[in-house]
């Protein structure tokens, strides 16, 4: 109808005002994560702190942060950073006790506005906005993605700082607010702080340079003015900091020289400096020089503006002059280390493919890269000859010459060497590398320098011997060797020359194959291995090379104990002769090959009678050691009974062991385990019957094992336990089999022909892997026992660090994993790295002053100084978002002394040897480290001179109003950065919003 329409054309559409738009969204999540943190009203601690400079310089930051979404397809990191190692003042303090020059009157400023006059935060280093703005809590509003949400023009960022505006306000939030601007290198920021009575603007400029009238103190000081924009201000009461910062330039070309000492070990450098004092050394040390930066910072702090003229043609900023000096460094994080590649190139080389080729395979291509020719293999076959126990194919390797003959002795002397002849070849060492320094830290940045002073151990101070205990201790519990053991120097030079020959595997194994020869040498000589005892046994507690060695001297003693009962037989008496040492080994040959051991065994009882199993009283005894009155026979109660001489029990290694576990495995029954073990029990039942006629099996278990013989307490008479009373009982089995055969005619339990032979097949048939896994353990702790030597100057830097290393290399030692082992490379890595970084700046002052050696009081001040440099170097990575790089502030150390100290004038020599001071004549930094030029006596003319400032850097400080009509005074501050590659203005003004 009508009606209906006309009612339609009343209908009109409802614009929803509350809808929430992006804007708002972004300022809800700003005050939501105020508020979640505890910034918002009622929270006024923020920036109150107690300022102390030395605190300042090696301030640590904490941080929270959180996403927050800025419009429909952007978003924005708020991060919340604070200061955690400054104590925070209470709001009952009252306001004398913070220091005077962070102090005003008025409580209508906010606490980050107080800060604006507080000179302690003069070129804060850490915090970029820190040194900037002068502040040290504060949010941070930065990209969430760089890529996509940079803030990019001044739309979006007044935008946003609108939005922060409303958020301080109703959160009442008084910590100021930054936003970073434009690419994150450019290190841009802007901000606000404001509570009801002030607010605070930041605001920042970046430049390539400034005007030449604007690059000096006069100008900045217009450009502060006029940016305060007072024409009343009084420019005597603005007070001014400056510093200038200085940084060495000379490169030092150390690859050369690392080539030629390391690539190649055919130079003047003997295999025995691997082997100095008492550990055996790798090479240590940066691979190149990892200093990256020097710089010196000459300071004017908080002087008044009209005090200092510097201008376009005139400067007072003398550096010899400035009343404070302090020096950072900065090192090559990442950059290799020798030590550390040497480890690395053993586990890569395992893992390769060179990991699975057998030395001998490696051997056996001739020097003109030739194989074996089938001829050579048929030899044995076509040409009869003798069979050698040691070479049964009768194939002659021809080796490959990677290193010569008369190297090769060099290095098998090296590693061969001991006792007196150990100590003098190290003392020839030791002398040697202290002039020429092939292997001593920081060897690659220098061919001739001064080493860090060793202190000896009984004048250790208490830290380093806590901390050397400590790791004594953790690496007590490792598999591995004794320090100087002959496995740490054989570990040592495989390591050695795999990671640094240029044959690479080839003289790896050409040098392993020499070592088995000298081992072979030895034992067929009767010759003892280096550090080993006559009484020397594997030790399951070492590592499986140590017992392999330790099994060979094994051998040895008992050949060598063989021959001397033999060579003396005919005048020992009857105890002697039948002494455990003397066999025939003719049967013994002939049972050692016969496949069913059993039989071999009762093929030697057949040489004697079947009667002779009962021993005749009135036999004569033979193989009798001891007495063991006052017990008796119990048939003859007359006869004491004597202890028999019995044989040694065989050896075994770890792998041994597994190997005889694993066969006990397969055994079905329990008594066919049982009679596994009856060898030794029969050999010792046979040496008792040969030396107590007449005896009975009660004697022997009597002697044997007294606990199974129960003597009734009342009745005073004895009888064997059940164990040894019950049926099939294996003693007595063994027992009525057992004859009366001396120790001398039995078959030997302990072969030391076989066993050695063995081990020097297993030495010969080994992969390169299976060497590398060898010798690894034992290289890993010759390499932390030498970490442990050279940390000692820097040791309350990296004393937690080195327990860390002892505590991975023990573990990864017993549990032979390989994540074990890379977590404990990378704990020495660290470590190196940090000595690598003491040397390279301890061996620059030495070599640049020599005053420094004779002086003890110095030389503890340069040693204090280059560990805090190192210790400032060192930034977490939430310091490295925060500092800004190379346009903020390195943490500094105070030059003890001043300019004319001796620090300060060991650091004005460093700097005579800049490129940019030196003449032809004059010797360079190099030149002085390695000893090609003398350092010129005397005070030279380029000492009193310094070249070209890096940057210079200014921050005013003023108290006043900005526009003259408002009558409470507000703090300002500039901050400005000049270098020769950019300019830097960031200012932070107060402005009094309240009505008068």
């Amino acid at each position: 109808s009508s009606e209906g329409a006309i009612n339609d054309e009343e209908v009109f559409e409802i614009n929803d005002f509350t809808v929430v738009t992006a804007l708002e969204s972004f300022i809800v999540g700003i005050e939501a994560t105020v508020y979640s943190w505890g910034l918002g009203k009622g929270s006024c601690n923020g920036n109150r702190f107690a300022l102390n400079r030395n605190v300042i310089a090696s301030c640590k930051w904490d941080s929270k942060c959180a996403k927050l979404v800025f419009g429909d397809n952007n978003a924005l990191n708020l991060a919340y950073f604070w200061p955690r190692n400054l104590d925070r003042l209470d709001d009952k303090r009252d306001s004398q006790d913070a220091p005077s020059s962070a102090t005003t009157d008025g409580d209508y400023l906010t606490n980050a506005a107080k800060l604006l006059l507080a000179t302690e935060l003069d070129f804060c280093p850490g915090s970029i906005i820190s040194s900037q703005f002068g502040v040290l809590e504060f949010l941070l509003l930065t990209p969430f993605d760089w890529s996509s949400d940079k803030v990019v023009n001044e739309n979006q960022l007044q935008t946003i700082l609108s939005a922060v505006n409303v958020a301080l306000c109703t959160t009442e939030c008084e910590l100021p607010v930054f936003v970073q601007y434009g690419d994150g290198d450019r290190q841009l920021y802007f901000g606000v702080c404001q509570n009801h009575s002030v607010r605070t603007h930041f605001e920042s400029v970046h430049l390539r340079c400034l005007q030449p009238a604007h690059s000096h103190l006069s100008g900045l000081l217009e450009i502060f003015t006029d940016k305060v924009n007072c024409e009343l201000i009084d420019t005597s009461a603005v007070r001014v900091s400056i510093q200038v910062d200085y940084k060495l330039e000379e490169s030092l070309d150390v690859i050369p020289h690392f080539s030629s000492t390391y690539a190649q070990i055919n130079q003047t450098s003997t295999p025995n400096e691997l082997f100095i004092g008492s550990t055996p050394r790798l090479p240590f040390g940066a691979a190149s020089d990892i200093l990256d930066v020097f710089y010196l910072h000459t300071m004017w702090p908080n002087m008044r503006q009209e005090t200092v003229n510097e201008n376009d043609v005139y400067s007072d900023l003398d550096p010899l002059t400035a009343p404070f000096w302090t020096a950072s460094a900065s090192f090559q994080e990442g950059s290799p280390c020798l030590m550390n590649l040497s480890l690395k190139t053993l586990l890569d080389t395992a893992n390769g493919m060179e990991g699975k080729l057998h030395l001998s395979g490696i051997l056996g291509v001739a020097a003109e890269g030739e194989t074996l020719s089938a001829q050579a293999a048929l030899s044995s076959l076509v040409q009869p000859q003798s069979i050698s126990i040691t070479n049964p194919t009768g194939i002659v390797v021809e080796e490959s010459t990677a290193i010569p003959a008369s190297e090769m002795s060099r290095w098998i002397n090296a590693i061969f060497t001991e006792g007196e002849r150990l100590e003098e070849a190290s003392t020839f060492s030791v002398s040697k590398t202290t002039s020429e320094h092939t292997s001593f830290p920081g060897e690659v940045v220098k061919e001739k320098s001064p080493i860090p002073p060793k202190t000896p151990e009984n004048e250790e101070p208490d830290d380093i011997k806590r901390v050397r205990k400590k790791c004594m201790m953790l690496l007590e519990h490792s598999k591995a060797s004794s320090l100087n053991s002959l496995a740490s120097r054989i570990g040592t030079a495989l390591a050695y020359i795999l990671c640094h020959h240029e044959a690479g595997t080839s003289a790896f194994a050409q040098l392993w194959s020499a070592v088995v020869k000298e081992l072979r040498k030895r034992w067929e000589n009767g010759d003892s291995l280096p550090g080993m005892e006559t009484d020397t046994v594997p030790d399951l507690s070492m590592s499986l090379l140590q017992q392999k060695l330790q099994m060979l001297q094994s051998c040895i003693n008992a050949r060598a104990r063989q021959h001397q009962m033999l060579d003396q037989k005919g005048s020992f008496s009857d105890a002697s002769l039948f002494s455990n040492d003397e066999f025939y080994d003719a049967k013994e040959w002939l049972s050692e090959e016969d496949s069913d051991a059993d039989t071999s065994d009762r093929g030697s009882d057949k040489l004697i009678d079947k009667s002779e199993k009962v021993p005749s009283k009135t036999a004569q005894p033979k193989g009798r050691l001891t007495s063991l009155a006052p017990l008796c026979l119990l048939n003859e109660p007359n006869v004491t009974m004597y202890e028999p001489v019995t044989q040694e029990r065989c050896p075994m290694t770890e792998d041994m062991l597994e190997r005889h576990v694993d066969a006990l495995s397969f055994l079905g029954s329990a008594e066919a385990r049982a009679k596994v073990h009856l060898d030794s029990l029969l050999s010792d039942m046979q040496s008792f019957k040969a030396a107590n006629p007449g005896c009975v099996f009660e004697d022997f278990v009597r002697w044997h094992s007294p606990r199974d013989y129960v003597v009734d307490e009342t009745t005073g008479k004895g009888s064997l336990s059940s164990r040894m009373s019950g049926e099939n009982n294996a003693w007595m089995e063994t027992w009525s089999e057992a004859m009366p055969i001396p120790v001398v005619l039995q078959k030997r339990l302990f072969n030391e022909t076989k066993e050695a032979e063995t081990v020097l097949q297993e030495f010969n048939r080994v992969t390169v892997a299976d060497l590398v896994h060898l010798i690894l353990p034992v290289v890993l702790n010759c390499a932390t026992m030498q970490l442990i030597d050279e940390c000692k100057p820097i040791v309350s830097l990296i004393g937690e660090k080195l327990e860390e290393a002892c505590e991975k290399v023990s573990r990864y030692s017993r549990s032979q994993h390989p994540e074990d082992c890379l977590d404990a490379l990378r704990e020495l890595l660290i470590i190196e790295s940090t000595i690598a970084k003491y040397n390279s700046l301890w061996t620059r002052f030495i070599a640049v002053d020599d005053s420094l050696e004779n002086n003890d009081v110095a030389i503890s001040h340069l040693t204090a100084f280059v560990r805090s440099l190192v210790l400032m170097s060192k930034r977490d990575p939430q310091e490295n978002a925060l500092s800004g790089g190379n346009s903020g502030n390195f943490r500094s150390v105070p030059v003890d002394g001043g300019v004319d100290g001796p620090l300060g004038m060991a650091i004005r020599k460093l700097f005579a040897t800049d490129v940019r001071l030196r003449d032809d004549e004059s010797p360079s930094l190099k030149q002085r480290i390695s000893g090609g030029k003398k350092a010129i006596t005397g005070r030279s003319t380029r000492e009193q001179q310094m070249p070209p400032f890096h940057r210079r850097q200014y921050v005013f400080h003023w108290l006043g109003s900005r526009r003259g009509s408002a009558p409470r005074a507000t703090p300002h501050r500039m901050y400005a950065s000049l270098s020769r590659k950019e300019a830097r203005l960031c200012v932070a003004l107060t402005d009094d919003i309240v009505f008068h």
